[in-house]
This record gives C-alpha cells, sequence and structure tokens, in this order.
C-alpha cells in the first residue's frame, strides 16, 4: 500500500483577463520575526484521513481555461516559522506536520507499506524542491457571482513509484527519492 502526504499551494484559476487567487489570508511568520499576511491556499493533502477535500473561496465571477497551482510550498515559505500559524492551520505543528527543525517543511512524504501482514514500511521524504513543482492543468471552468464552484483533482499515489526498480536500487533511499520527484508531475490530474 502506498500512502502519500504533501501540499499544495498557490492555487489559481487562469483566464484570457488575468489570473484569480483565492481569498482567503491567513498571518505567519517567515523566520528571524519577518511577520506576513499571506493567501491562504494551503492544503495538506493526506489519503489516510480523507480523499475528499474543500478548499479555498475565489469571489470573482469570470470564465477560466486553466487551473495553476505548486505542488509543495513556495522556497519563501520552506523556513517560516510553524507556531507562528494558528494551531488548526495545514503550515502548523501538528502530527502529520511535513515540517523538521533542520529543513523546514519538505514537500511530502511517501510510505510503503507491506500488504503480507510483516508490518514493514519503507518511508521516503521528499525535500522542498529549490523552484518548487508549479503544475498546470486544462479546467475550463465559469464562475457566476455568488456561486460557488467545484473544482476537481484527482491523484494517483502509484504513479509516484512508476519505473522504480526497488531490487535494483535497494536500500539507496537517495535514488528512490530522486525517482519519485521525477514521478511528481504526474501525481495529479483533472480526470478530463
Amino acid at each position: 500500500m502506498v500512502q502519500v502526504i504533501y501540499y499544495l499551494s498557490e492555487v489559481e484559476l487562469v483566464g484570457a483577463e488575468g489570473s484569480l487567487r483565492m481569498i482567503n489570508r491567513v498571518s505567519g511568520d517567515l523566520g528571524e520575526g519577518t511577520a506576513v499576511e499571506l493567501t491562504d491556499d494551503f492544503l495538506i493533502v493526506d489519503f489516510i484521513k480523507g480523499r475528499n477535500y474543500t478548499w479555498g473561496n475565489f469571489n470573482t465571477a469570470g470564465s477560466y481555461d486553466s487551473l495553476r497551482l505548486r505542488l509543495g510550498l513556495a522556497p519563501s515559505l520552506t523556513a517560516a516559522v510553524p507556531t507562528s500559524f494558528p494551531d488548526d492551520h495545514e503550515l502548523s505543528l501538528q502530527a502529520d506536520s511535513l515540517w523538521r527543525a533542520d529543513e523546514g517543511y519538505a514537500l511530502g512524504r511517501v510510505r510503503l507499506v507491506s500488504q503480507a501482514g510483516s508490518g514493514d514500511t519503507l518511508s521516503y521524504t521528499i525535500p522542498a524542491l529549490d523552484n518548487g513543482l508549479e503544475l498546470s492543468f486544462a479546467l475550463p471552468t465559469s464562475i457566476d457571482f455568488g456561486v460557488s464552484a467545484t473544482l476537481e483533482l484527482q491523484a494517483d499515489n502509484q504513479k509516484l513509484l512508476e519505473g522504480i526498480d526497488f531490487v535494483a536500487i535497494g536500500a539507496d533511499e537517495a535514488l528512490v527519492i530522486a525517482e519519485i520527484v521525477n514521478n511528481l508531475p504526474n501525481l495529479l490530474s483533472t480526470g478530463q
């Protein structure tokens, strides 16, 4: 079984007349006392906890051609201070947090759990990428004034492991993580 947890952020709808970000806001600290107010478009996806997530609000009517988002966090946020965010926020310290004191926020974590009853588990933490990973999907949609819109993304966790030969790689964690990172662009789709 593949258990995956990761951050999504910086979601925006893109149309001919420009782009639209979420209206939600959150205050935090980017480190060394640098207070900031951010667009609150962070989501931690954990398929052990659930498969359907409600994520943010847009408040501008219009027609849009695509959806753009970041897998992970913007590089400027990887050193943010988790204790500066509300306790129930995705960037706060939680049991499922991807924050590490010596590295800041990781992009995600992949766990491979044996289903043979042995209880064997391999865990790979995907480090924050220097420039993050921006993904874009063709997703024509219209939002009417005063109406909520639902945008559906689908994740296929098995795609993260495509082409990885665990027998040949053996216990080389760095090689496995490199292969998972190469497969990240295939993780999400719009189902269209």
